[in-house]
């Protein structure tokens, strides 16, 4: 027998969200941590650095005005997004819609969980089990792992 991925199409042209209640409940907590990291009015905060990245390396006069004219365009986003990815998980189906905001956010959560783990593009290195932060390198490789099924399903 196959074992069914954790976000899927059915034989039908569905989308099947295949994940137990535990999976569900930290996806939509770091949903919800990442709507309050977002929705905070602090411009500068680290964690997000990736999720406003700079677009003008050589001109920060007008890396500053993109920055203003995107900022609240970007939140509305994200914020769309994730409310697509809640309902998404409060589901066991998903339209392509859903699935678009629910791989958004997933990319945000790596983003930003990448961004307070220092990785680095390419940078492949498995956490030895003893580093603290073991758990979230883990858990980083498990959204990716997600954000891959979920590219595989909106393919297939």
């Amino acid at each position: 027998m196959r074992r069914r991925l954790p976000i899927d199409r059915a034989r039908d042209g569905s989308i099947r969200i295949n994940l137990d209640d535990s999976a569900r409940e930290l996806l939509l907590r770091l949903a919800g941590e990442l709507e309050a990291i977002d929705s905070a009015d602090k411009t500068d905060d680290p964690r997000m650095r990736r999720l406003h990245p700079t677009a003008y390396h050589q001109d920060p006069e007008h890396d500053e005005e993109f920055q203003r004219l995107m900022f609240d365009e970007l939140r509305t986003s994200r914020a769309a997004s994730l409310q697509q990815a809640r309902d998404a998980l409060l589901s066991d189906t998903m339209t392509e819609d859903q699935l678009m905001g629910f791989m958004r956010t997933l990319n945000s959560l790596r983003l930003i969980l990448g961004t307070q783990l220092d990785v680095a593009e390419g940078s492949d290195s498995e956490p030895l089990d003893d580093d603290p932060a073991a758990p979230f390198h883990y858990l980083y490789e498990y959204l990716g792992y997600l954000l891959e099924c979920s590219v595989q399903a909106l393919s297939s």
